[in-house]
């Protein structure tokens, strides 16, 4: 069900929350939605959840974690949404979380026990830390912290995470020492396996991050690209 650009209207309609068999809900740019009832955790063959620029959506029902089937919920450019609920880990299912440009600037620690997330999102948002049980999130294959200004460091808990193989840190202003310690810990993830290739892509710079000043192995690498962005390098290797 698409229902994209309503505009005002603060509650979701109540007779959505009765489709019990509804696999597929966008809301995207509601712009007047506030919030959104606790009926929806009734959708239970709920997949895939789109809530994406409700600028005055602030704050989600603990409810919405009764959802164990949903697998993608699309929450980005929500900038009035400060927390999620504490019990994701309800929702058992969910494998990639985007979050790009919200208001968050915390993550519940329940976040590191959806075991089966495998993409999560920060683009943009105000995040100065992420979970230390993070590295709980065996399946987890990209972590995007791009612009997330605030963020001086990753949780040492990022060596658990062996499916890690995309890292986007462009725009953090984490030293170039630490830089090195995760493109370490993420080559090690990067195997070719029956056959089949895998690709590593981590995606480190910011203005003072500039090619003299990286580890002189990483040039050494099988593709180098090197890009100039407006807000400064971004620099992304390939290991085929």
């Amino acid at each position: 069900m698409h229902l994209s650009g309503w505009h005002g209207v603060e509650h979701l309609p109540p007779l959505i929350c009765t489709l019990r068999r509804l696999e597929h809900l966008t809301l995207m740019n509601w712009e007047s939605l506030r919030c959104v009832p606790p009926e929806i955790g009734q959708l239970a063959g709920l997949r895939h959840l789109n809530l994406s620029s409700c600028f005055t959506l602030t704050r989600l029902p603990d409810d919405i974690c009764n959802l164990t089937r949903l697998e993608y919920l699309q929450l980005s450019f929500c900038m009035s949404l400060t927390a999620l609920p504490d019990r994701m880990q309800g929702m058992a299912s969910l494998q990639v979380l985007r979050l790009m440009g919200s208001g968050l600037s915390v993550l519940p620690d329940s976040i590191s026990r959806l075991s089966e997330l495998r993409a999560l999102e920060l683009t943009d948002c105000e995040i100065e830390a992420l979970p230390e049980a993070l590295g709980q999130l065996r399946q987890l294959e990209i972590l995007d912290v791009e612009r997330c200004t605030r963020l001086t460091c990753l949780p040492s808990s990022i060596v658990q995470l062996r499916s890690l193989l995309k890292l986007r840190l462009h725009g953090c202003d984490i030293p170039i020492n630490l830089v090195r310690e995760y493109h370490a810990i993420i080559s090690q993830n990067v195997a070719i396996t029956e056959g089949r290739q895998r690709v590593l892509t981590t995606v480190v710079a910011d203005r003072r991050q500039r090619k003299r000043q990286l580890p002189t192995e990483i040039w050494n690498l099988v593709v180098e690209e090197f890009v100039r962005f407006d807000t400064g390098y971004h620099l992304e290797y390939d290991w085929l």
